[in-house]
């Protein structure tokens, strides 16, 4: 179900095969049509356990947790949109495509594959960053896994396709059924 942010942009909030929060969303960008699509949130871990950054982030004067940022979500313009939306179509027809790699609008590197007959899309890199006088790396202990992949079946597939072909074909996305 397509709802607003506190922002007035339109987001499609859904869970993927794994249980994980993702969504697809219109962009504030003012240069171009954008969206952002992908986990929510990056809850790293280590062996399977929740994990903290190294650096101790206490220590600076009224941080806020919202002064970290974790890259989850692909930041996608039109033109990046359409070639995954071929996929996409594709692989709901029961066409296999090779996996690839590419970057979004802020140059994350992301990637998309079949992985045990579903879609495995994401960003590659989440990029741990934290503000305190400008953005500055965000260490994590070696081997820390972050969530930034979505996991995609036939069904949810099913749902998002409509959405990406209107904004590929629009530049928005429509609070209205698609088809």
């Amino acid at each position: 179900m397509i709802t607003k942010t506190n922002r007035g942009f339109l987001v499609e909030n859904f869970f993927d095969l794994r249980g994980i929060e993702c969504s697809l969303q219109e962009s504030s960008l003012a240069t171009e049509y954008a969206i952002w699509f992908g986990t929510k949130d990056a809850h790293p871990t280590l062996n399977g356990v929740p994990v903290e950054p190294l650096l101790d982030l206490s220590c600076l004067h009224n941080f806020d947790d919202r002064n970290i940022l974790h890259s989850t979500r692909m930041h996608l313009s039109q033109k990046l949109t359409k070639p995954l939306l071929k996929c996409l179509k594709n692989f709901l027809k029961g066409n296999i495509f090779e996996a690839f790699e590419f970057t979004d609008i802020y140059h994350c590197k992301c990637s998309m594959r079949i992985s045990d007959g579903l879609i495995e899309l994401g960003v590659d890199d989440p990029n741990p960053q934290y503000c305190h006088q400008g953005w500055k790396p965000l260490p994590y202990p070696d081997g820390t896994k972050f969530t930034t992949h979505m996991f995609l079946d036939r069904k949810l597939i099913e749902q998002l396709v409509p959405q990406l072909k209107h904004f590929v074909k629009t530049g928005e996305l429509s609070n209205e059924d698609v088809c």
